[in-house]
């Protein structure tokens, strides 16, 4: 079902004229600020659904909304009230927000909002409106996805990719997030947050760090309902002004088989500022034409502080990997939780990588010193049909 959406936007403000004339013939008071207008935001289509959540049912509508202007837009709502009838008995409400946290002018992207009643049938009305404020800045959208595809797993289909920081910013991992919405025909019939190995420390500021030119592997479990075609979405944000990640290196890794999964060893390495406490190792394999097969992370909490200039070895288990990966194309690399207040030169630390690529080459580098993939083509994703599903 696709339909419009009321909204509704109001400002305030100032003549520049008449803020002039009160500076002029009252010294010392300054002129009144204007406020800055908040964005409209449109429901430009919709699609209800009736699921079932812990034996209750209930109605989610999914979506698309657009940012009309003026500027960019944040903290996005949406609001439901859901009718017998158009203008008649209401029998639910509900609130949901945009899965983007934020929209430049002319952008759009997906929502999502529930309504506790039952059941699909007995709804005959929709009426949704959305708000939001204003945002300081354009959101950053330096960002690519590289080596999308899809592949089966213990019978279950998942889209693989990674998301590439383009950009100069250093990326607070823990606020990037890649989404999927499923499409059949007109109707979005599902919304997907991908898996990312990231470490969230929600009591932080920062998490683990997205730097420039470093790409983090995903995952995203097709849905149980059929779809046609899928499109992708990604957002991050810039680490707070003045700090920045401590940055590692992982190096001298090698990785073997036991009962348990894969083990993988290694040697941390500190060229930071600071001494670090708090580690993540993300740890990723690929196929013998460099498609990305698995990935995971291990938290490793140090019983001696590395100092820098510092070195330490390091072993993690990666349990329950399935057979189809060869340890020999293991990669591993570590991000630090801590953070410095000086811009570091690069992260990760120059290194030697044993197994053959950087865990973020794409699939056109495969070693130290191999050509930067091309630039991504493009932007926003388009929505991609897909090969693997077999419920279409």
């Amino acid at each position: 079902m696709s339909a419009g959406a009321r909204s509704t936007a109001a400002a305030a403000a100032v003549g520049a004229a008449a803020g002039l004339w009160l500076a002029a013939v009252l010294p010392g008071r300054a002129a009144p600020l204007r406020a800055p207008a908040a964005p409209v935001i449109e429901v430009v289509g919709f699609t209800p659904a009736e699921v079932e959540l812990g034996g209750q049912r209930s109605v989610t509508v999914r979506g698309m909304l657009v940012n009309r202007g003026p500027g960019p837009a944040h903290a996005i709502h949406v609001s439901l009230t859901a009718r017998r009838t158009p203008g008649g008995e209401i029998v639910g409400t509900g609130g949901g927000v945009s899965w983007l946290d934020a929209l430049d002018e002319g952008e759009s992207g997906p929502f999502s909002v529930g309504v506790r009643f039952c059941c699909l049938p007995d709804i005959g009305a929709y009426d949704l409106t959305t708000s939001a404020a204003a945002a300081p800045a354009p959101r950053y959208r330096d960002l690519a996805v590289d080596g999308l595809h899809e592949q089966t797993v213990d019978g279950e289909g998942r889209i693989y990719g990674h998301l590439r920081n383009t950009g100069a910013a250093y990326l607070n991992a823990s606020a990037t997030d890649v989404y999927a919405g499923f499409w059949q025909g007109e109707d979005l019939v599902e919304l997907q947050t991908a898996r990312l190995p990231v470490f969230y420390t929600p009591d932080a500021p920062t998490g683990q760090s997205h730097p420039p030119g470093v790409a983090y592997p995903w995952a995203i479990a097709f849905p149980d309902v059929p779809f046609d075609r899928y499109q992708v979405w990604t957002f991050a944000a810039p680490f707070p002004t003045g700090v920045f990640p401590v940055p590692l290196a992982a190096e001298a890794v090698t990785a073997h088989r036991d009962v348990e999964g894969i083990v993988v060893r290694g040697e941390l390495r500190s060229c930071g500022a600071v001494a670090v406490a708090l580690v993540v190792i993300v740890v990723e394999a690929r196929d013998g034409d460099g498609r990305l097969l698995e990935f995971g992370r291990a938290v490793l909490s140090l019983d001696d502080a590395l100092d820098p200039g510092e070195r330490q070895r390091f072993a993690v288990t990666w349990p329950g990997v399935r057979t189809a990966v060869d340890p020999s194309r293991v990669t591993a690399a570590a991000y630090a939780i801590d953070t410095q207040t000086v811009r570091p030169p690069a992260v990760p630390c120059p290194a030697a990588w044993p197994l053959g690529y950087l865990p973020w080459a794409s699939q056109a580098g495969h070693g130290p010193g191999a050509a930067a993939p091309p630039p991504p083509e493009g932007r926003p994703f388009p929505s991609i049909p897909s090969a693997l599903n077999a419920r279409n």
